[in-house]
């Protein structure tokens, strides 16, 4: 038997640099093609929840038009240079700094915009939920809104969405599992994954299909099987079922993990195709697709039980982020333990890397970036 060997050690006289911020939880961050990075804050349904950081200072955005960025769930950067925000009144619209909202009062179905995308094709891709057990998806194209069609798909609230490789649409549900949209009709995959509430769906370098979903489920798509996994209760009890699709194209779904901190889980792969699951009631475990093993076992990680986030680098190093305020990375050799004593923020709920390599974190009203 092999035995892994992996080193502890501190941040090496690194330093992070904060910056106060008003957002109490953040779970999400963007960086804009001017290198604007932006913290999408859910703490609230009532105030503005966006937070950008130019460059040189903060701006905390609290006086926008209405309720233009309340309860941020996504946000992304179209083609025309626009920025728009799937947000829980409806999707904001930023046009030459200028914020303003559609929603069901002119034009949408719904106004509670759960997620957003733009295809390969440049069109805009919205998705609503309407309750818990409603789900709607349509197409955003110069102010006109275009239904897409829900046959063959539950209509569970969606929690987030994907396009893969060649172009179909995916997405995780709340109460549900995955769904794919082939661009005529979408196949439900819930009875075969058997893995509840999805919030994270990522594809390994061997194509294998991998979801995450509430209190430690994880599933992996192998060869057309899906075989699913539950850590969170301490026992391990895979379950393999056909896929009933004829064609099945692999994709990464990136979604996000809701403001309960208790349940949702939070999915990364690596770069030995294992895939790394996140439970935030439980820790880290590593997965093979086969079996798993907590990561304190795995790679004699330190304790992952307070952990709220989970992040792979253009580098391939693991980094993860810790409500008691340290952040571990693992560049699969040796572990290093960034802590409050190195300026890291209290209460850490996101971690984020920008286009220049620059590692952002988000804790309780204040932000952090390593080295600058």
């Amino acid at each position: 038997m092999l035995l892994m060997l992996a080193f502890i050690c501190a941040g090496m006289n690194a330093q992070w640099k904060s910056y106060p911020t008003d957002a109490k939880f953040v779970t999400h961050m963007y960086e804009d093609k001017q290198g604007n990075v932006w913290f999408l804050n859910r703490e609230s349904l009532s105030r503005s929840c966006l937070v950008k950081f130019n460059g040189q200072q903060v701006e905390n955005l609290e006086t926008l038009d209405k309720a233009s960025t309340y309860c941020v769930f996504e946000m992304l950067e179209g083609p025309d240079g626009k920025l728009y925000a799937a947000t829980m009144y409806g999707l904001a619209v930023c046009d030459n700094g200028q914020w303003a909202v559609k929603n069901n009062n002119n034009g949408l179905p719904a106004n509670l915009v759960k997620d957003a995308l733009y295809d390969k094709n440049g069109t805009l891709w919205l998705f609503h939920a309407k309750g818990f057990n409603s789900g709607l998806a349509g197409k955003y194209t110069n102010g006109t809104y275009e239904p897409v069609t829900m046959d063959g798909h539950t209509g569970r609230a969606i929690r987030t969405v994907f396009e893969d490789k060649d172009g179909n649409i995916w997405t995780g549900m709340h109460l549900g599992n995955a769904a794919s949209f082939d661009g005529t009709k979408w196949t439900d995959h819930t009875a075969a994954a058997k893995c509840k509430h999805v919030s994270q769906i990522a594809q390994d370098a061997q194509g294998r299909i991998w979801i995450a979903g509430i209190e430690g489920q994880f599933a992996c798509l192998d060869n057309g099987n899906w075989k699913s996994f539950k850590y969170g209760s301490g026992y391990f009890s895979p379950y393999s079922a056909p896929l009933m699709l004829i064609a099945l194209v692999p994709g990464i779904i990136a979604g996000y993990a809701g403001p309960d901190l208790t349940s949702w889980g939070d999915l990364v792969t690596d770069r030995n195709s294992d895939a790394w699951m996140l439970a935030r009631k439980y820790g880290v475990a590593v997965s093979d697709g086969n079996d798993y093993q907590s990561v304190e076992k795995k790679y004699q990680a330190p304790n992952t039980k307070k952990a709220t986030d989970i992040m792979t680098d253009s580098k391939g190093n693991i980094w993860i982020s810790l409500s008691t305020g340290e952040v571990y990375k693992y560049d699969f050799s040796n572990w290093t333990v960034y802590t409050q004593k190195d300026g890291l923020p209290s209460k850490l709920t996101a971690i984020f890397e920008t286009d220049n390599g620059d590692i952002w974190v988000a804790g309780k009203k204040s932000i952090a970036v390593l080295g600058k």
